[in-house]
C-alpha cells in the first residue's frame, strides 16, 4: 500500500477509530478527520469506516486482564507486585462494547505506579479495540493527590479527550486491509 500523499482522497478500513487533534466529526460509522492546510487553503478529509466496539471485544479485554490482575470483588481488580501484593486496584464497568474506569488508585501514590497501570489498560484497550470512558474524580481524602485539573492533565497524556467526561479512542490496529 503506498503512502498518502496531500491534496487525495485515501480511506481504508480497519478495526480502529482514528482521533486527531484537529476537527474530528463521529457521523454514523464514518469519521471524517479534516485537516486544513493554511498554505495552500485547501481541505483534506480522510473517511475511515469504524467497526463499533462488540461485547466480544470487551470479553477479550477482560480476558486477558484476568491474566496480569487479581479479581478482588465485583469490579475490582488488583494490580500486584513480584511478591503478589497488590500496588494499585481499578474499578472498571462493562456497558456493551465500553469499558468504563470507575476509579483507580495506587497503595503507593506519586511513584509512577498509576501511570503504568493505566497505560497497561491503555494497551489492553488498543489491542482489543476497546473504549474506555471515566469521569476526572480526584479521589481520597482531601487535599487529594491530585486536583481535578491535574488528573484530566494525566488522563489527556494516555489519549483521553473531553473535560469532566472523558473518552478513549482504541489505537488502530496495525493490521489495515484496503477497502
Amino acid at each position: 500500500m503506498r503512502p498518502y500523499r496531500p491534496g487525495e482522497a485515501a480511506g481504508c478500513r480497519c478495526n480502529a477509530t482514528y482521533s486527531a487533534p484537529a476537527a474530528s466529526f463521529f457521523l454514523g460509522s464514518h469519521v471524517h478527520l479534516v485537516r486544513n492546510i493554511f498554505s495552500r487553503r485547501t481541505y483534506n478529509t480522510l473517511s475511515v469506516t469504524v467497526e463499533q466496539p462488540t461485547g466480544k471485544n470487551a470479553d477479550a479485554f477482560f480476558a486477558e486482564l484476568a491474566t496480569i490482575t487479581r479479581q478482588t470483588g465485583g469490579i475490582t481488580h488488583a494490580f500486584c507486585d513480584n511478591h503478589d501484593q497488590p500496588i494499585g486496584y481499578v474499578q472498571l464497568h462493562r456497558s456493551g462494547g465500553e469499558i468504563t474506569i470507575h476509579r483507580i488508585w495506587t497503595v503507593y501514590p506519586k511513584r509512577g505506579i498509576g501511570s503504568r497501570m493505566l497505560s497497561k489498560l491503555c494497551e489492553l484497550a488498543d489491542r482489543h479495540q476497546v473504549f474506555i470512558k471515566l469521569k476526572v474524580a480526584p479521589l481520597g481524602p482531601a487535599p487529594a493527590p491530585m486536583s481535578a485539573e491535574q488528573l484530566g492533565q494525566w488522563y489527556r497524556r494516555h489519549g483521553f479527550r473531553g473535560q469532566r467526561k472523558m473518552l478513549r479512542t482504541p489505537l488502530p490496529s496495525h493490521h489495515h486491509s484496503q477497502g
